[in-house]
């Protein structure tokens, strides 16, 4: 296999998942193997036809979901959302068509005792692997503009509650400018190595999001100019977490935290969220899992801050 193709397979590709996932393939399934009679069911009965096709979209529903939590149960690691990938998705797809090939094998095997194990195995496995295609593209296409249409919802909450946040504390820094430059000086924090030796010391406001690189954390702030530079630092993201303040840093990706006052805006595709930072234009991205941790998180506060004015008044 070529480097290029190896690639593809590795990149990274959502965990999409539903109930209505089952229903979609043994739907499907149902109506060819009813209207196209791929396995020369014409003898049946009407009746005997339907109940034929009806019992075969069972069992691609029950090996649809049999393997799926088979999977997710026995392999968690393998399987976790941060993980999957195109290849995986592809050897998913495989998984399920060799097992509903075999069970269709079985149920034949048990009506037909007098046919020709290898051959009736190729014919089952060949028609299903025929039949499977239109499920499979049905499926891709239906569970790709579903999580596209939810990943896209989800950038616009989270960027509604991202403005809200910010336009919050710049009414709390107009109320207050003159406590605001006093602490000026003081809102500022120092980053240690590893050795928990100082290394550099940086400005709050100034920092828009940190990167683990290796063994190593890249602090990114903007200078005076408004430029974006960086600092280098040997250390773990761990480390930046436990000294930041939670209400203005998040940790969006196992690889970055971000300043949420620094986001510009939030965008949403099929594969994931990422976030434009302010001035840069860098592009951070929200792993699926952060995604609903943080919408929950700035829910939450938003729905806080609502509330908060509300007990005063009654006071």
């Amino acid at each position: 296999m070529k480097r290029r193709d190896w690639n593809l397979m590795k990149r990274p590709h959502p965990f999409i998942f539903k109930p209505s996932s089952v229903l979609i393939a043994g739907g499907i399934t149902f109506i060819i193997l009813f209207a196209l009679n791929p396995f020369n069911a014409a003898s049946l009965n009407l009746m005997n036809r339907l109940l034929f096709a009806l019992f075969s979209g069972s069992i691609a529903s029950t090996c649809v979901w049999l393997v799926v939590a088979g999977l997710k149960w026995g392999f968690p690691r393998w399987t976790a959302p941060e993980k999957w990938t195109v290849g995986k998705e592809i050897l998913l797809i495989i998984s399920v068509v060799l097992v509903i090939a075999l069970m269709h094998f079985l149920w034949f095997s048990f009506q037909s005792s007098h046919a020709h194990v290898l051959e009736l195995f190729l014919m089952v496995v060949f028609r299903t692997l025929l039949i499977s295609i239109l499920p499979i593209i049905c499926l891709v296409l239906y569970e790709q503009y579903h999580h596209r249409t939810q990943q896209l919802k989800r950038a616009l909450e989270i960027s509604k509650f991202i403005r809200s946040m910010q336009h919050e504390r710049n009414v709390e820094a107009g109320n207050s400018l003159q406590d605001t430059k006093q602490s000026h000086d003081t809102a500022q924090i120092w980053f240690s190595n590893e050795n928990e030796k100082p290394v550099c010391q940086l400005y709050l406001s100034n920092i828009q999001f940190i990167k683990a690189e290796g063994n190593y954390i890249e602090v990114f702030f903007l200078n005076e100019q408004n430029i974006l530079k960086k600092n280098l630092i040997r250390n773990k993201l761990s480390y930046a977490t436990s000294i930041l303040p939670a209400q203005d840093f998040w940790r969006v990706h196992r690889s970055f935290i971000v300043q949420l006052n620094h986001v510009e805006k939030v965008i949403g595709n099929a594969r994931n969220l990422e976030l434009i930072m302010k001035t840069s234009q860098i592009t951070v991205p929200v792993s699926r899992s952060k995604a609903n941790d943080l919408l929950s998180y700035l829910s939450n506060r938003s729905r806080s801050a609502q509330i908060a004015p509300n007990r005063t008044e009654g006071q």
